[in-house]
């Protein structure tokens, strides 16, 4: 996966630079010019006569949990890997979001919604969004996740508005932040079990 966007005229040794940077038509796919310009013959993104490079960071699978952190653009050839890997649904994805806007290293909201939509195959995914910049609170959050659930999240406060507002319409989406010491509890075969 990638993190973000490496600027350089060439490619820095040891960083596993050079890699050819697959384009993608799914909605985590970076839509600004700067975040994802055209390929070039040599597989190399080009923009203003430079190479734009990928910074990759990893994602991992874990029984039927799916950890991805620090995240802007998440390959097509991973996700086959990630969609191939289940032996059943997931039932717990933890994911990268910055804030409600995209950044050029991080998932912005609307990437983080469609993201978990596409993971979420029997509609009982649960998503726990980690990463956060400090421009919404964390009851915000909470609030823009009951929106995305059932709707049944207050939208009286502008911010929460214009979160939804950034978000495609699509199915209702189980989200919620993440919070130090939040705990899950896991089966032996590595189901996340519900709260009680």
């Amino acid at each position: 996966m990638h993190h973000g966007k490496l600027f350089a005229h060439a490619p820095t040794p040891g960083l596993g630079l050079g890699l050819p940077t697959p384009a993608s038509s799914h909605p985590s796919t970076p839509k600004s010019k700067s975040l994802s310009p055209p390929h070039s013959d040599t597989g190399l993104v080009v923009s203003n006569e430079e190479e734009v490079l990928p910074f990759y960071c990893l994602g991992f699978v874990i029984l039927d949990v799916v950890y991805i952190s620090d995240v802007s653009y998440i390959p097509e050839a991973t996700w086959q890997i990630i969609e191939t890997t289940r032996k059943r649904p997931y039932s717990l994805f933890i994911l990268d979001c910055l804030r409600p806007l995209p950044h050029t290293s991080h998932f912005g909201l609307a990437q983080a919604v469609e993201t978990a939509r596409r993971l979420d195959t029997d509609g009982k995914l649960r998503t726990y969004l980690v990463g956060f910049c400090h421009d919404v609170t964390h009851a915000q959050w909470e609030e823009i996740g009951r929106c995305l659930k059932d709707a049944s999240g207050r939208l009286d406060d502008p911010v929460v508005t214009s979160a939804i507002e950034l978000v495609p319409k699509g199915r209702p989406t189980w989200m919620m932040p993440a919070y130090d010491g939040l705990r899950l509890r896991i089966d032996e075969e590595g189901k996340v079990l519900e709260d009680t």
